[in-house]
């Protein structure tokens, strides 16, 4: 006992105690970092400060590491006292690992167009990751039209849209496994550990018919061996609000207007209201008799809660790691809860998310990891939708019709024991009360959606040094059930009524209502099996680098409920992937990359296709001669590639090369003495085509990446394709060739796209207490049709040729007519009866090619910009300052337009609609003869002449949002923090958010909102 006492009391003088600090390169403390001492399983994990204290022997090595950071190792002397460490990020190292087309490569080697942001970015209070999207990534176009929970994901695409045909979305991959945009916006931020966009043709090559449209590749965080446990969680709680409000006007505007409408239609013609039902409204006599609706304060609410809650666990030991995690989120709409029965007719979205990643280490050469990711979705929403709703309020009702419900014991009977709902009877039909519709009954939705992959690594050293092989398998199931309950609304109205004392009687009307929940459902669903298998090469000889991978792949999606023949066969994809890289010295990079895929879908001797690429690279900055510009430009490199890619997703029904026929649907053959007997012939449903291939693109893109004091960070690119073969049908074709309806499809349009994306980052740590860190970026992408379906044009307006996709065809107006002399004098204007004083004017443009002085659809033409912005940008930054902490973003597009829907708003008409506060606000009248009115002569029948599209209605979509803004404030193993989406919005148009385009009016709003949140940090 005394000599071991003796030992022990040995090595305590020979170890010491070791403090220190570690914080990433902007001076930020870095939390639950490991320290180990080298070759032992003894260490310690840093504090929420970043601080760590540990014993150790003199002459032993530290080594710190931190998942996303380069380890550090420093060797323990007797001076020894403290080590203050600043950790780099792999994500802004030279020695960092990108995420390309099936693998990774070094920052520093990579000549394609590929650009990356970091999870934290989508950490917004939305349940759906791709809201997150725009003004975020280089080379992101997205655009949100509508903030209904479950269905506020963005629209976006990647460098603008390159085809007018079938399909223009990027190919989204998770953990190497497609999916779609729906499951993308259900992946939660906590579990992405890098999020990247493969752009141009060197990096989307790789995937043959499938890369055309861009790849977005994101993989899920995983545990790291030797790693104590961790614990994060995040709890949030969020207001949610309309981001604007669209004001209908009051009930005696609304019949004063009607009354004007009716006279401006026929002088003649009595008014819809009388003067005493427009003074019983005003003075509220009795609101059963004169009501006054106000739908939407009835029906929505100003703010709703929504609540996010996050917990994930990682850690390993010597032989295996772990990640899992899970999530709930719930998302409640605006719409009051108005049903008289037990249900909730309010849109409440639950969604669950799990997500498990195991990896093992199975010998010292073979690695095993295990994903499994299960999503499950749970909707209750009311049974007509929202969009429906806000278009019955707007489009199918007014104020005045009816009252939204009769008191209880006043019906006919004076027993009913249903809602006495208020109605109008018209020529045997009813209206629409909205709030009925709405509190008639609800749907729920739940869905599933389940994705496991198993990969299989193996080192081959043993064989040849930098050689290995590894094997991937991937299964994902989806499927949802809906179900559908509602009841039939009873509907009454005043029959007559005293003017003396407001009595009144009331009759039924319409169809017999039912008080019992009628029940309807349906399913959908679909699975995948994917699978793919490698070889990899990598070797260092000399100044040399070479790497090498060859790569097979296959690929099956079967719908769970085929809806026809072909879709019951499954869809299949196969291929082989191959990269080759050579570096000399860092300087000079080069790589070649091809896909050789093939698809079902085609006839047998056109079903393969190879798409090659080939990029070059110059890394200026690691000459001799810039050497003495290298304080100042830290880093400089030119890159550029040239290739083709694919696009299998055609326009029109699967195996266009196949001709289909309908038995017995065609003419009948007569025959027989009395000619009475007959045979039906057949009918060709589809005529095929056995040209018919894919779309092919072919791409070229050319970069520079700057790096300046080593602290702001530049990238530009620009880049240009030309796609070829989009599947179209021709548009006319002459009867003689026998083709009927029946149109064959064929390879004949053409598109070209091309534009620049930059981005830039700023980070300096001014001192240990204050960091900056800067990030903005821009892309801007035009396209133009080079080719189409349409013969040429007599009138070369209507031409699609030169012009973007989305464009949109209207008139040139010229303001309202302001006298019937302007009408006399003016060209014929073709649209119903002929315009009248007030109505929009527009100018003949085409009176040099026809010789005539009329104006009608031959008269369109482009106006504007398209309806999918061709600009895209978004800067901000963060400032921390000790424990706080603070972030600003803004987010904007350019270039882009839309139409209000003349006709959809259109006050009046056949439903009696109802009228826009706006549009009382500034219409032409005889009161108010402005030939530049915000609307034009009120109709209470319609107006075909002023429901053109023209630039009367064109509108500027341009849009500069402060889309968030966060403070934080981090203590010991916590961080507070509260933020807010979609706070300011500037713009020039101002009646609802210009991102919802011509949506906004009869489409549930997108929102702003205000969150709280707190961030755990256990190790």
């Amino acid at each position: 006992m005394e000599i071991e006492e003796k030992l022990f009391q040995e090595t305590l003088q020979q170890s010491k105690n070791v403090t220190g600090l570690l914080t990433d390169e902007y001076g930020n403390p870095i939390i639950g970092a490991t320290i180990l001492v080298k070759g032992t399983t003894q260490g310690v994990i840093s504090d929420i400060n970043g601080r760590f204290s540990i014993r150790v022997a003199v002459g032993e090595t530290l080594s710190f590491s931190f998942i996303g950071y380069e380890n550090v190792e420093k060797k323990v002397t007797s001076e020894t006292e403290v080590f203050n460490i600043r950790m780099i990020e792999e994500s802004t190292s030279l020695k960092d690992v990108v995420i390309v087309g099936f693998g990774k490569q070094k920052k520093a080697s990579v000549v394609g167009a590929i650009s990356s942001v970091k999870p934290e970015s989508f950490k917004l209070p939305t349940s759906s990751l791709s809201a997150s999207l725009a003004g975020r990534m280089s080379g992101v176009i997205a655009v949100q039209r509508s903030g209904e929970p479950g269905g506020d994901g963005a629209d976006f695409w990647i460098r603008g849209i390159g085809t007018n045909g079938a399909n223009s979305a990027p190919l989204i991959l998770l953990d190497g496994v497609e999916i779609s945009s729906g499951d993308l916006n259900d992946i939660q931020p906590d579990d992405i550990q890098s999020f990247s966009i493969l752009k141009d043709a060197s990096a989307t090559a790789l995937y043959g018919v499938r890369g055309a449209n861009g790849v977005m590749i994101v993989t899920t965080k995983e545990g790291a061996t030797n790693e104590k446990i961790s614990v994060k969680a995040r709890l949030e709680n969020s207001w949610s609000m309309p981001s604007y409000h669209l004001d209908m006007v009051d009930g005696p505007t609304y019949m004063r207007m009607y009354n004007e409408a009716l006279k401006n239609d026929d002088p003649n013609t009595s008014p819809m209201y009388s003067e005493d039902r427009i003074q019983g409204t005003i003075k509220g006599l009795n609101r059963y008799i004169y009501p006054n609706v106000d739908w939407q304060k009835e029906i929505f609410k100003n703010v709703t809660m929504n609540q996010r809650a996050n917990i994930n666990i990682s850690g390993g030991s010597k032989i295996a790691s772990y990640y899992v995690s899970a999530g709930i989120y719930r998302d409640t709409g605006i719409m009051k809860n108005i049903s008289q029965g037990s249900f909730n007719n309010n849109i409440d979205n639950k969604r669950y998310n799990f997500q498990a990643n195991i990896n093992a280490n199975v010998t010292k050469t073979t690695k095993v990891s295990l994903k499994l990711s299960t999503v499950i979705d749970d909707k209750n929403s009311p049974v007509v939708s929202a969009a429906d709703t806000y278009r019955n309020i707007i489009q199918k009702t007014n104020p005045v019709n009816f009252p939204i419900m009769f008191p209880a014991g006043s019906g006919p009977l004076g027993n009913e024991t249903n809602i006495l709902y208020g109605n109008m009877s018209f020529n045997g039909a009813t209206f629409v009360n909205p709030y009925a519709e709405l509190a008639k009954g609800y749907s729920t939705t739940f869905s599933s959606t389940v994705i496991s992959t198993f990969e299989l690594k193996q080192d081959l050293s043993m064989l040849a040094k930098g050689l290995s092989a590894r094997a991937l398998f991937s299964y994902k199931n989806w499927n949802t059930a809906k179900t559908d309950r509602s009841t039939v609304p009873f509907y009454y109205q005043i029959s007559k009524y005293n003017p003396t004392d407001y009595t009144y009687t009331l009759e039924k009307i319409g169809t017999t209502g039912s008080d019992y929940l009628s029940f309807s459902k349906a399913n959908n669903g679909d699975r995948t099996i994917y699978w793919e298998a490698a070889i990899d090469y990598q070797r260092l000889f000399g100044k040399n680098n070479i790497t090498a991978m060859l790569l097979y792949n296959q690929r099956q999606y079967n719908p769970a409920f085929p809806s026809s023949l072909f879709d019951a066969v499954p869809y299949r994809t196969t291929g082989l992937a191959g990269r080759f890289t050579y570096a000399y010295d860092e300087r000079y990079f080069a790589e070649f990359n091809f896909g050789y895929n093939g698809t079902e879908n085609f006839i047998k001797d056109r079903q393969f296709g190879f798409f090659p690429s080939i990029a070059l690279g110059y890394s200026i900055s690691n000459e001799d001669f810039f050497k003495p510009l290298r304080s100042v430009v830290t880093a400089l490199k030119i890159r550029g590639s040239y290739g083709l890619v694919g696009n299998d997703k055609i326009a029109g029904a699967r195996f266009p090369y196949l001709t289909e026929i309908s038995l017995g649907t065609g003419p009948n053959y007569h025959y027989g003495e009395n000619m009475n007997t007959w045979y039906s012939g057949i009918t060709f449903t589809r005529i095929g085509n056995e040209q018919a291939k894919w779309e092919v693109g072919y791409k070229a893109n050319v970069g520079i990446d700057m790096e300046i004091l080593g602290s702001l960070n530049l990238t530009i690119d620009y880049f240009t394709e030309r796609r070829t073969g989009i599947f179209q049908q021709p548009a006319t074709l002459p009867s003689s060739m026998g083709f009927g309806s029946t149109i064959p499809y064929y390879n004949l349009g053409e598109v070209k796209n091309s534009g620049i994306d930059a981005s830039f980052t700023y980070n300096k740590a001014v001192n240990k207490d204050f960091t900056i860190s800067l990030l903005g970026n821009i892309v801007y992408a035009h396209n133009k049709i080079i080719k189409d379906q349409y013969p040429e044009q007599i009138y070369s307006n209507l031409s699609h040729i030169g012009h973007p996709i989305n464009s949109i065809y209207g008139l040139t107006a010229s303001g309202l007519y302001g006298t019937q002399e302007e009408i006399d004098h003016g060209p014929v204007q073709q649209y119903g009866s002929g315009p009248k004083i007030g109505d929009i004017k527009y100018v003949d443009i085409t009176s040099q090619v026809d010789g005539k002085n009329i104006v009608n659809d031959n008269d369109k033409h482009v106006i504007g910009s398209p309806t999918v912005p061709e600009i895209t940008y978004g800067f901000g930054g963060t400032i921390r300052y000790k424990k706080f902490d603070f972030g600003i973003f803004f987010q904007g597009v350019a270039r882009t337009s839309f139409i209000l829907s003349a006709g959809n708003m259109a006050p009046f008409g056949r439903w009696n609609a109802n009228v826009a506060q706006w549009i009382a606000d500034d219409y032409w009248s005889e009161s108010n003869p402005n030939p530049k009115a915000q609307y034009p002569r009120l109709s209470a029948i319609g107006n075909e002449n002023n429901h053109q599209n023209s630039t009367y209605w064109l509108r500027d979509g341009s849009f500069l949002k402060l889309k968030s803004l966060e403070f934080g404030y981090s203590m010991k193993y916590l961080r507070f923090y509260v933020n807010g989406t979609n706070l300011l919005t500037f713009s020039n148009f101002k009646l609802w958010d210009p991102e919802m385009g011509g949506n906004g009016y009869y489409q549930y709003p997108t929102q702003r909102v205000f969150n709280i949140g707190i961030q755990f940090n256990f190790n």
